[in-house]
């Protein structure tokens, strides 16, 4: 869950992650028996275990916000849920944060996803399509289309409660942050799992991932590197060769010099 947020947002969203696991969100969505009762659930769940439902930030709304239907749904879910698992608002960094990187919108994009892989569950459908080896004429692409979401409920146009926006997007989260997701959480946690259950198969199949895998927008850290080591986007042309230069500034580097 940490790899949604921005890196400010890393250690709330590992925080919510140990309060509100996904065997538990999986458990709740099993529960329920439309997608649309299933997103409300988890929503409710989600939102108010992370502290952001508009009753557990104090007078910063209009009163007018707590009147919509959405709105009145999940604080009525929420409050039958409860149980002092809400976290501190001041866990979270709102404020100075691109309303696209919303942590509300990030947590919702959780919520559509375990409602669509509620039948098998969220790992298993995602490699759903892999299991017999990467499909011929088929490559990351699936994996990015499985993860990627676009509301069509009241975060279709809000960046926040009450904060309706008609040219905000409905992707919530799109293809840059799935890159992400999948590159440093998705394919080294499959692998990892992979050898310790003693099953090759789905190693293989993130290897050959990885090696097809485009790179990914560079970063501060990247540029960095790029400028210390004199080399261009020629040779840097590859997830692999991007995720080798942020070893060697994570393992070699301090303050931003290589010995």
């Amino acid at each position: 869950m940490a790899a949604l947020g921005y890196s400010r947002n890393k250690e709330p969203f590992l925080e919510l992650a140990e309060k509100l696991p996904l065997a538990t969100l999986e458990s709740v969505a099993n529960e329920t028996t439309s997608d649309e009762e299933c997103l409300i659930q988890l929503q409710a769940w989600l939102l108010g275990t992370a502290g952001l439902l508009p009753s557990q930030r104090g007078s910063i709304f209009r009163q007018g916000v707590f009147t919509h239907r959405y709105v009145k749904s999940v604080e009525s879910l929420w409050a039958l849920y409860s149980k002092g698992l809400g976290m501190s608002l001041n866990a979270w960094h709102l404020s100075c944060t691109r309303p696209y990187n919303s942590p509300l919108r990030r947590l919702v994009a959780m919520s559509y996803l375990v409602t669509r892989y509620r039948d098998e569950g969220l790992l298993p459908g995602l490699w759903r399509n892999y299991a017999g080896g990467i499909p011929v004429g088929q490559d990351w692409r699936q994996l990015e289309e499985g993860l990627m979401v676009t509301a069509d409920d009241y975060w279709a146009c809000h960046f926040d409660f009450g904060v309706a926006n008609l040219t905000a997007s409905p992707t919530i989260l799109g293809k840059g942050r799935v890159s992400d997701i999948i590159v440093n959480v998705l394919l080294p946690f499959t692998f990892a799992w992979s050898e310790a259950n003693g099953r090759p198969e789905p190693a293989i199949v993130v290897q050959g991932l990885y090696q097809q895998y485009p790179k990914l927008s560079a970063n501060a850290v990247l540029k960095h590197m790029m400028s210390q080591l004199r080399v261009g986007h020629r040779i840097v042309n590859s997830t692999r060769r991007q995720q080798g230069l942020l070893h060697i500034y994570r393992t070699l580097c301090t303050q931003g010099r290589c010995d």
